[in-house]
C-alpha cells in the first residue's frame, strides 16, 4: 500500500513532466529567427511593431490562448481522476468520487473542445471581416 506522500509525488512527477511537454512545444513553437531579428531592426529603427494590430486580432489571440489554458486544466483533472480511480483500492466512497470527477473532467474537456473548435472555425470564416 502506498503512502499519501508517495501519491502526492507522483501527482507533482506527472503535472511537471505534462508542463515540461507543453513548454517544449512552446519553445519549438516560437517562431522564425529571422523574424526575431526582423522585428528587432523595426524597433532599433523607430517602427513600432505592434501598433496598427486590430482589437479583433487581440480580443481572437486572447480567446484562443483562454481556451488553451482550459484545455490544459481539464486535462490535468482528468489524469487526477483516473490516478484517484486506480487507487481507490476497493474503496466504494473514493471510487464514486473519482468516477463522478472523471466524468464532469471529460464532459468540461469536450465542452472546451467544441469552444475551441467553433471559435476557430468562426474565426476563418469571418476572419476576412473582423
Amino acid at each position: 500500500m502506498q503512502t499519501n506522500n508517495n501519491i502526492i509525488k507522483k501527482i507533482i512527477i506527472s503535472i511537471n513532466l505534462l508542463f515540461n511537454l507543453i513548454l517544449v512545444k512552446t519553445a519549438l513553437a516560437a517562431g522564425n529567427p529571422a523574424d526575431d531579428r526582423l522585428k528587432s531592426l523595426a524597433e532599433k529603427s523607430d517602427y513600432s511593431t505592434t501598433a496598427g494590430m486590430p482589437p479583433a486580432t487581440i480580443i481572437t489571440n486572447v480567446i484562443i490562448y483562454a481556451l488553451g489554458f482550459l484545455g490544459v486544466f481539464f486535462l490535468v483533472l482528468i489524469l487526477v481522476a483516473g490516478f484517484q480511480w486506480m487507487t481507490a483500492e476497493g474503496n466504494e466512497e473514493q471510487l464514486t468520487k473519482a468516477k463522478a470527477r472523471f466524468k464532469n473532467a471529460v464532459i468540461g474537456f469536450v465542452i472546451v473542445l467544441l469552444s475551441y473548435s467553433i471559435t476557430t472555425a468562426v474565426i476563418n470564416i469571418y476572419g476576412q471581416s473582423l
